[in-house]
């Protein structure tokens, strides 16, 4: 009787370890935290859509998490559309290539959010408002970087892009 009162408290007291190691905040997040919401803004013009808004960034040891706080995409109505779909948003990371020439890359996505809206150029807009993204990261790539936001079209062919105004994001 007794090694069975000894099994049960060991028992338990290992359910009890592991459900307080595996809720940690520290595991679930990918790292410990090191910024907290910090704010971006974005905005784009002359382009085939108009995605515009702001959010907060959580920076983590490998990872941002990003959350649209506002913001909303509208077909450039210079393009009158009237049956344009937007297909997929993500965002990524974007850097400099030839700072002379303007010519800049993308790197290290998030996962797609399918969006899937016909929108039509002078009326319509997509609300995209609390939506969540998480970048993985190494500490090179933060370097004089900045949040690139994609959609696709329907057919996930086209891109369209839109990225924070200040174009060396501050991440802390």
């Amino acid at each position: 009787m007794k090694k069975l009162l000894r099994f049960k408290f060991v028992f338990i007291n290992l359910i009890f370890i592991l459900i307080l190691t595996n809720c940690s905040t520290t595991r679930i997040d990918g790292g410990k935290l090191i910024s907290k919401n910090v704010s971006f803004y974005f905005d784009n013009c002359c382009l085939a859509t108009f995605i515009k808004g702001n959010g907060s960034i959580d920076v983590y040891e490998k990872k941002l998490k990003i959350k649209i706080k506002k913001g909303s995409i509208k077909i450039n109505p210079e393009f009158d559309n009237p049956t344009y779909t937007v297909g997929e948003i993500y965002l990524s990371l974007g850097k400099y290539i030839d700072k002379e020439k303007g010519s800049w890359t993308r790197y290290n996505h998030s996962k797609s959010i399918n969006i899937d809206k016909k929108i039509n150029s002078l009326k319509d807009s997509i609300d995209i408002s609390n939506l969540t993204f998480e970048i993985p990261y190494n500490d090179l790539d933060l370097m004089d970087s900045w949040i690139i936001i994609t959609t696709t079209d329907e057919e996930r062919h086209g891109l369209n892009h839109s990225h924070s105004r200040n174009y060396f994001q501050k991440y802390n």
